[in-house]
């Protein structure tokens, strides 16, 4: 289930106080906050944000988001007024879509293509190769900034296809830093985007496609979203807002924590939600504890073994007497491995 806020009109939110505080100043007696949710299509189940977050168009009327059925992934597109999400034919496989500025269209990848799609249904059409592509945005002025794979920097094209070109730095000796993520800012010239490093720390920079010198705003990162003077992020695990010059490409004010446990997937840096004009469309993902425990055969519990914890999955050697246990992190960012000895009682069995 995902948890959609709006302030302005006939949908909206489970957003805190701290969102409605953003926007008061905004509002007059016909344009309240409400809460809304936007159920998973019948026999489907939301996709994790791993293959990318839902996007809201650019009017703030329609979200699209990926969906599951047998394991396979397509995109479904749902005006937010009528409730009811439509797949649309050809997406199979596809991963980290984006609307086009006039809300007609939706770029995405899929096989080793950036591609594009009609919002109503249509052919896919391949525009240019992204063998592993790692996110995209869409200007007014016919241009596509895309990340072409998981490492390297980020590329620009037309719309209309044609030879990408470089629209970040190359940074020269270091081939594993990736430039992923890209945002268009209102003026459809500046945008902000997110570096990964070696250390696979990231942080978010703004720049042109004009050019000129990288200056890190973020010394920690996500995806972010713009709108009303807000650049929204998540940081340990906090959706974030925060006042933003876009002319000055600058932060200004404090941050301001609006919903926490957002979903996020650690070494992708991506966090589930989209904001658009005066709707933010969030989900959430709390941590559970599980137990390990030791069945027979019949499935018959033999043994509790350990502290409940956020394990994930796991491998166990019996000639060994040792397992490798897989855990989210506390902080959200990733998942760890862990190395431990079997139970003693197990051992004299």
């Amino acid at each position: 289930m995902l948890a959609a806020a709006m302030v302005l009109g006939w949908l909206s939110a489970l957003a805190t106080v701290a969102l409605a505080a953003m926007y008061a100043h905004r509002l007059n007696s016909a344009q309240q906050l409400v809460r809304a949710q936007i159920e998973r299509p019948a026999g489907f189940d939301f996709a994790d944000v791993t293959f990318g977050a839902p996007m809201l168009s650019p009017d703030g009327l329609q979200i699209a988001f990926l969906a599951l059925k047998d394991n396979k992934r397509s995109i479904f597109v749902q005006p937010l007024s009528s409730g009811k999400a439509q797949p649309l034919a050809g997406t199979e496989n596809a991963t980290f879509a984006f609307w086009s500025p006039d809300g007609k269209y939706l770029g995405l990848f899929s096989n080793g293509r950036l591609r594009k799609v009609s919002a109503a249904g249509g052919p896919v059409q391949a525009i240019c190769d992204a063998p592993d592509g790692r996110g995209g945005d869409w200007n007014a002025h016919g241009t596509i900034l895309f990340a072409p794979g998981l490492f390297g920097p980020l590329q620009r094209v037309s719309d209309g296809g044609g030879a990408p070109e470089d629209a970040t730095p190359a940074h020269k000796g270091d081939k594993a830093y990736s430039d992923r993520i890209p945002y268009f800012l209102p003026d459809g010239r500046k945008f902000l985007f997110l570096q990964v490093g070696k250390d696979e720390v990231g942080s978010v920079y703004p720049e042109s496609l004009d050019g000129g010198d990288l200056k890190q705003i973020l010394p920690f990162g996500s995806n972010v979203a713009y709108t009303n003077g807000y650049v929204f992020y998540v940081k340990d695990r906090t959706l974030t807002g925060q006042a933003f010059d876009v002319s000055g490409l600058q932060f200004r004010g404090k941050p301001i924590p609006i919903v926490e446990l957002i979903e996020i997937y650690g070494p992708r840096h991506l966090g589930n939600f989209p904001v658009s004009q005066s709707v933010l469309v969030y989900r959430q993902a709390p941590e559970e504890n599980r137990e390990l425990v030791w069945l027979d055969l019949m499935g018959k519990d033999l043994e509790h073994w350990g502290e409940p914890a956020p394990y994930i999955g796991g491998i166990f050697s019996p000639r060994s007497h040792l397992a490798v246990l897989g855990r989210a992190n506390a902080d959200g960012q990733g998942n760890s491995l862990w190395l431990t000895g079997v139970p003693r009682w197990y051992i004299k069995r």
